[in-house]
């Protein structure tokens, strides 16, 4: 009768890792991820700001219904004394939430009402509330952050001129605080490309600024989502 070691003389050898084996592998695959981290950062980016943009289109689109229907006037035009850069209760945000939702400004800290997708498309989620104070009813970014972040919006004041119709008070309830590019609000949002003075007037002259913070969660930065481009 054959002993076990007998079956087993023909196998090969076992062989295992050295240390200095599995530091090499180690090494390696640090340095892999290193090197494709931008990368994946870079799609993320790009996945959050896509989003971001469908959101940004679908209000803009919802606003010009709205003006068809209203005199041509947007959101807020039409009583521009509620909003809080005017030394009203409520932010452009809101405003923008309550008229493109079909609901009054009274119901605005109103967590409960139901939304209705009248200009634009809605759920219940969308809205949210920021900060202290009466902010619910803000439209958010839908940026899949904790907290989320609200949409900005300015109305410009019918018959006001230059950068002065748009009102870095409307939502400062979301933006206080932020380190606008170019040094302020005003200097943010005017428009260079063909007059590179101070007296150039601002993008959308006469109709609305739409604004989202981009990834890095602040407001004025370059990675902001707008409604105009440099």
């Amino acid at each position: 009768m054959r002993n076990r070691t007998s079956q087993h003389r023909g196998a090969a050898p076992l062989v295992g890792f050295t240390l200095i084996e599995l530091l090499v592998v180690i090494s390696i695959l640090i340095l892999l991820v290193t090197l494709l981290m931008p990368a994946f950062q870079a799609a993320k980016n790009a996945v959050y700001n896509a989003r971001s943009k469908t959101r940004l289109a679908e209000l803009s689109t919802g606003a010009e219904q709205y003006a068809q229907n209203n005199r041509n006037l947007y959101p807020g035009q039409l009583y521009p004394d509620v909003l809080t850069g005017n030394g009203g209760p409520y932010t452009g945000s809101q405003v923008l939430a309550a008229s493109l939702f079909n609901y009054r400004y009274q119901d605005i800290g109103n967590v409960n009402r139901t939304l209705e997708s009248k200009y634009a498309p809605v759920d219940q989620d969308d809205m949210i509330t920021v900060g202290s104070g009466n902010r619910t009813n803000s439209i958010s970014d839908r940026f899949p952050r904790t907290p989320p972040m609200a949409v900005c919006y300015y109305p410009a004041r019918p018959g006001v001129a230059g950068t002065d119709q748009f009102k870095e008070g409307d939502n400062t309830a979301y933006t206080s605080g932020s380190s606008w590019v170019g040094g302020n609000f005003t200097v943010y949002i005017r428009d260079n490309r063909f007059d590179s003075s101070s007296s150039a007037g601002p993008y959308n002259s006469g109709s609305y600024i739409l604004l989202a913070a981009g990834i890095d969660g602040k407001y004025g930065t370059l990675d902001d989502v707008r409604n105009f481009e440099d």
